[in-house]
């Protein structure tokens, strides 16, 4: 059977809308005056706006299957340009692993005493090539600090604490240490930076501050004389009230022994004490002085 082109179907659908809608009014008085007319009008009317609903539909069928048609032509042409175009980007599912960054907990004599991450800074220099991790330095000027990676200018400290902190360190020969951490390709970047310092021990006795030395009691003890072997000159003492004991405890992280019960209303000031020298006597035996400040 032959297929009703497109062009006749639209006429179709015209002319049953257009008839459909002239015959309704008389179809409707000649339904109360003459009811057999009126019918027949009626039924006239229904089909025509039904043939014209039909008509619409095909349209839209064929519509839809020539879209179809056209899309499955293309599509092996769109798929091809996007492998090329995944092939020229990265693999956005795969998220950028930050860089490692190992900062030590000493230079030297030098202890880590302040560290700071992502602290942001200014970008005065092409950064497209950089990686994170690179280790940055720095050289300050009457108004600016300055950064570089190797002989190449960065950029610039932002007005904050750090900048100052910069300047004092330099300006007292103290270690630090800062690499590349974040570049977001605009104007600012991000560093982490490390402060080293002379341990607190060494800069009191060089200030001149006024400390007592006194020996703890108790470190013949086997647990003691094994956390003594670990401490060194110069170590931070913390220190707490045993009431068994009635005394304070001395730690360096772990126990070595106690101060005398003299010192007990002492230590309730909580000044700051330091391990001022460990000894060993002809029996292997380890000692400890410590240093009380005033």
């Amino acid at each position: 059977m032959k297929q009703v082109s497109n062009k006749n179907l639209k006429i179709s659908r015209f002319l049953g809308w257009l008839f459909g809608i002239i015959i309704s009014p008389f179809s409707i008085i000649a339904a109360i005056t003459v009811p057999f007319i009126g019918i027949v009008l009626l039924a006239l009317n229904v089909l025509l706006i039904w043939y014209a609903i039909q008509s619409s539909k095909e349209l839209k069928r064929r519509k839809l299957t020539e879209n179809i048609h056209s899309n499955l032509k293309v599509q092996p042409l769109q798929q091809q340009n996007l492998k090329q175009e995944i092939s020229r980007q990265p693999d956005s599912s795969v998220p950028e692993k930050e860089p490692i960054i190992r900062i030590p907990d000493t230079i030297g004599e030098y202890k880590l005493e302040y560290n700071y991450r992502d602290l942001p800074f200014n970008v005065l220099g092409d950064l497209s090539s950089a990686v994170g991790g690179e280790e940055l330095t720095f050289s300050i000027e009457p108004e600016e600090t300055y950064i570089y990676i190797g002989d190449i200018l960065i950029g610039s400290m932002q007005e904050n604490r750090q900048k100052d902190m910069i300047r004092d360190f330099i300006n007292r020969s103290e270690p630090i240490k800062a690499v590349l951490s974040a570049y977001d390709g605009e104007l600012s970047a991000k560093m982490f930076i490390a402060f080293y310092r002379t341990p607190k021990y060494k800069r009191l006795m060089e200030k001149g501050a006024k400390f007592t030395s006194y020996k703890l009691t108790g470190t013949n003890k086997s647990e003691f004389q094994d956390n003594i072997a670990l401490c060194s000159v110069g170590e931070s003492v913390e220190y707490s009230y045993d009431f068994e004991k009635e005394k304070y405890l001395a730690a360096c992280g772990l126990d070595i022994g106690y101060f005398p019960k003299k010192l007990n209303e002492l230590l309730e000031s909580e000044p700051e004490v330091f391990v001022q020298s460990i000894e060993e006597d002809v029996d292997g035996k380890y000692t400890v002085v410590v240093s009380v400040f005033d």
